[in-house]
C-alpha cells in the first residue's frame, strides 16, 4: 500500500500506541517500518469523522465534539 498517514496504528479492538515501540510491538512483523515521531501527547485517541454525507457522523469520539466539528 505505501506509506500512509493515518489515525491510529493498532489492531481492531486493541488499544491505541502512544509511541513507536508500542506500535511495533502490537502489529510485529505486519509493517516493514515503523517512525518513531515521539510519543503522542494527550493519551485520547483521534476523533474519526464520516463527511461523505450532508450531516457529519462521528464514527469514533475523540478530544473534538460534535459542536465543535459542527462550528468549522
Amino acid at each position: 500500500a505505501g506509506p500512509m498517514a493515518v489515525t491510529s496504528a493498532n489492531l481492531s479492538g486493541r488499544s491505541s500506541p502512544r509511541s513507536a515501540e508500542e506500535a511495533a510491538s502490537q502489529l510485529g512483523g505486519r509493517v516493514p517500518l515503523v517512525l518513531d515521531g515521539g510519543e503522542t501527547p494527550g493519551g485520547v485517541p483521534s476523533t474519526v469523522v464520516d463527511v461523505s454525507g450532508s450531516v457529519p457522523v462521528i464514527l469514533r469520539e475523540g478530544p473534538l465534539t460534535l459542536a465543535e466539528i459542527n462550528s468549522i
